[in-house]
C-alpha cells in the first residue's frame, strides 16, 4: 500500500494533479468530509434529530465524525 501512496504523491507533484485518494493517511478531506452525513441529517430532520446514528463498522475511522459534526 505504501508504494501506491508514494506513486500517487509523485504523480500529484509532477503532473499538477489533485490527490483524491481515499487513503485516510494522505487525504484529510476523506475523514473531514464524512461529517457531511451528520450535517445532512440535521438539515433533513431539523429539531427532531435521531438519538443514534449507525455507521458501518467496515470503516471504523469514520465513526467519530458524525459526533464531531454535531458538536460543530
Amino acid at each position: 500500500m505504501s508504494e501506491c501512496i508514494d506513486l500517487i504523491e509523485e504523480l500529484t507533484a509532477s503532473s499538477n494533479w489533485e490527490n483524491l485518494t481515499t487513503a485516510t493517511s494522505v487525504n484529510p478531506y476523506h475523514i473531514e468530509g464524512t461529517k457531511n452525513a451528520a450535517f445532512e441529517i440535521a438539515e433533513d430532520f431539523g429539531q427532531n434529530t435521531p438519538d443514534w446514528v449507525i455507521v458501518p463498522a467496515v470503516a471504523p475511522v469514520l465513526q467519530p465524525q458524525p459526533g464531531k459534526a454535531s458538536r460543530n
